[in-house]
C-alpha cells in the first residue's frame, strides 16, 4: 500500500530582504540596511498607529521615493561640483558642423539650477554650462558625464520609451501613479517621448546597422519571407502639408512649432497610407520565428524603408547564403514593383519566390462565385473547385482564369463586367498563384505577419479612438515600437544611450 505523503508547503518560507541576498554586500553593510528598515518602521508606526495595509504600503512608497529623491539629487550635485573648469570635451556621436574633429576645449562660462526628472520626483541641481572658445557650441557637461537624456535620468526616459510605444503618455502618467513613482508632469512626458524618439531616428542609420551586425540568424531558419503593405493613419490637417519630413537625418533639427488648435486654419484630420514592411525568419514547417518591423509615413520616399528591409536580406543571407527566400505580400502593383527593383538591385540575391496573398485570392473567389448563381451551396461548390485547381493542380492560374472567362455566359450583364474585371486582375497576376509549387517548399501563402503587422504594430498604437498625429509624434512613438516588436530594444537602448554620453572629458591644467 503507498505510504501517505507530507504535503509540502507551496512555497519556501523567506527571510531577510531580496536586497541582502546581492553578491558583493559586506556584513556591516547589511546591518545599515536593516536599521534604515527599521527607522522607516518606526517612523510609519508612530505617525499612523492604526494604519491598514494599504495605507501602510503608500506610506512606504512616498517615504522611500523621498528617500531615493535626495540621494540621486546629491549625487548629482556631487558630481556636478567636482568637474573642471576648463576641459576637453570628446562627444564623438554628436553634430560637429562641417568640422572632422570632435575633442574641443570647453570652459564653464556659467552656472545655474536645473530641476532633472526622474522616478521618484524632481531633482534640483546647479550645474555648469561650458562653452568652446570663439563659438557657440555649448554643452552641459553634467549631462554628458551621467547621460542626462532630454532632462530625464536614464531610468526614467527607458521607462518612458517603452510605455510611449505602447499608450498615449496620458495612461503613461496613469501608470506611473498608480505604480507609486512621482514623475513630471503628462506635457512634459510627452515632450521628453517625443524628444527621445527624435533622436533616435535621426541617428538610426548608425544605430541599427550596430544592431544588425551582431544579430545571428536562429539555427532553425530555413526561409525569409518579405512583404510590404499599406495602412491608413489619421494625421491633423496642418501636418500633412509640412514640407519637413521627419524620417532622420540632421541631428541638430529642431522641433516644428506646433500651432495651437486654436490657432489652426485648416482642423479635423486627414487619413493617409503609411507603408509598413516586415522581414520575417521561417523554420522547416514555414512557421515564424522571429520578425523585424519597419514603418514609413506616407508622405516619404518608401526607397528609405527598403534599404533597411535589404540590410536585413544582406546580413542574413551573408551568415546563411542557404536561406530560400519568398516575397508574399497583396496584389497592389507598386508594392510589387517596390520589393522586385530592391531584390533586383541587392548584391548576391540571384533568385527568390514569389506569392500572392491567399486570403486576398480566396476573398475574390468567394465574390466570384456569388457572382455566378444565388444558390449559396452551389457557390461553396464552385469555390471549392477553383481552390482545388490552384491548389492541387498543374497549371491552376491557366484553368482558373479559362474558367472565369466561361462563366460570364448565362449572367446578367453588370456580373459579366465584375468577372471580367476579376479574370484580368488574376491573369496579370497568373505567376504570382503558384500554391502548390508554394506548399511544397514550405513557405508561406498568405502574407499574415505583415498585415498582422498593420494591426499590432501600426493600429493597436496609432489608430485608437480620436487620435490623430503629428508627422514628428507619429514617427517617434513607433520608431521605439517597431523596436519593441522586432525584438531589438535592448541592443537599441544600450547604443542610444551611449549617444547621450561623452565618449571622454579630460581636465586641462593651467599651463599645459
Amino acid at each position: 500500500m503507498k505510504q501517505p505523503t507530507t504535503k509540502k508547503p507551496r512555497t519556501a518560507k523567506r527571510t531577510g530582504n531580496a536586497l541582502l541576498e546581492i553578491d558583493g554586500l559586506t556584513p556591516a553593510a547589511k546591518q545599515r540596511i536593516s536599521d534604515a528598515t527599521q527607522a522607516l518602521r518606526e517612523v510609519i508606526e508612530e505617525a499612523m498607529p492604526d494604519a491598514t495595509f494599504e495605507e501602510h504600503e503608500a506610506a512606504v512608497l512616498k517615504i522611500t521615493n523621498e528617500i531615493a529623491r535626495q540621494e540621486l539629487e546629491r549625487k548629482l550635485q556631487t558630481i556636478a561640483d567636482e568637474l573642471p573648469t576648463t576641459m576637453v570635451i570628446d562627444h564623438n556621436n554628436d553634430w560637429h558642423g562641417e568640422r572632422d574633429a570632435t575633442a574641443f576645449e570647453y570652459r564653464r562660462e556659467h552656472s545655474d539650477n536645473k530641476k532633472y526628472h526622474s522616478l521618484v520626483g524632481d531633482l534640483e541641481v546647479r550645474r555648469g554650462v561650458y562653452r568652446e572658445h570663439g563659438s557657440w557650441s555649448r554643452y552641459v557637461a553634467l549631462d554628458l558625464k551621467v547621460g542626462m537624456m532630454e532632462g530625464c535620468t536614464p531610468a526614467l526616459a527607458k521607462a518612458l520609451a517603452i510605455w510611449f510605444g505602447e499608450m498615449p503618455t496620458r495612461q503613461i502618467a496613469e501608470f506611473f501613479a498608480a505604480a507609486g513613482r512621482r514623475v513630471p508632469s503628462r506635457s512634459t512626458l510627452d515632450r521628453t517621448a517625443r524628444d527621445v524618439g527624435a533622436y533616435a531616428i535621426a541617428a538610426n542609420d548608425e544605430i541599427e546597422a550596430q544592431i544588425r551586425a551582431t544579430e545571428v540568424v536562429p539555427p532553425s531558419a530555413r526561409a525569409l519571407a518579405i512583404g510590404v503593405d499599406r495602412t491608413a493613419v489619421a494625421m491633423r490637417n496642418n501636418a500633412t502639408r509640412d514640407a519637413w519630413q521627419f524620417v532622420g537625418g540632421d541631428l541638430r533639427r529642431p522641433r516644428p512649432k506646433c500651432p495651437r488648435s486654436s490657432d489652426r486654419k485648416d482642423k479635423g484630420v486627414q487619413w493617409l497610407m503609411d507603408y509598413v514592411a516586415t522581414v520575417t525568419f521561417l523554420n522547416d514547417h514555414g512557421e515564424r520565428l522571429e520578425s523585424r518591423c519597419y514603418r514609413l509615413q506616407s508622405l516619404a520616399n518608401p526607397d528609405y524603408m527598403m534599404k533597411r528591409v535589404m540590410a536585413d536580406v544582406h546580413h542574413a543571407l551573408q551568415q546563411r547564403p542557404d536561406l530560400r527566400l519568398c516575397v508574399v505580400q497583396d496584389g497592389a502593383p507598386e508594392l510589387w514593383k517596390l520589393v522586385r527593383r530592391h531584390l533586383g538591385e541587392q548584391a548576391g540575391v540571384a533568385q527568390w519566390h514569389e506569392v500572392l496573398d491567399w486570403y486576398h485570392v480566396d476573398e475574390r473567389l468567394a465574390a466570384c462565385a456569388q457572382l455566378c448563381t444565388d444558390d449559396e451551396h452551389l457557390q461553396q461548390a464552385q469555390r471549392d473547385r477553383w481552390r482545388t485547381m490552384l491548389w492541387a493542380s498543374r497549371g491552376g492560374a491557366a484553368r482558373l482564369i479559362r474558367s472565369l472567362r466561361e462563366k460570364r455566359r448565362g449572367v446578367t450583364h453588370a456580373a459579366q463586367v465584375q468577372l471580367r474585371e476579376h479574370a484580368h486582375y488574376f491573369a496579370r497576376r497568373r505567376s504570382l498563384l503558384c500554391y502548390r509549387k508554394t506548399k511544397k517548399l514550405k513557405l508561406p501563402i498568405g502574407s499574415g505577419i505583415t498585415e498582422g503587422a498593420c494591426k499590432s504594430f501600426i493600429g493597436t498604437r496609432a489608430k485608437r479612438s480620436g487620435q490623430h498625429w503629428t508627422p514628428r509624434g507619429l514617427a517617434a512613438s513607433l520608431h521605439i515600437r517597431g523596436m519593441i516588436q522586432s525584438g531589438r530594444f535592448d541592443a537599441f537602448w544600450a547604443a542610444l544611450r551611449g549617444r547621450y554620453i561623452a565618449t571622454s572629458m579630460t581636465e586641462v591644467v593651467s599651463g599645459t
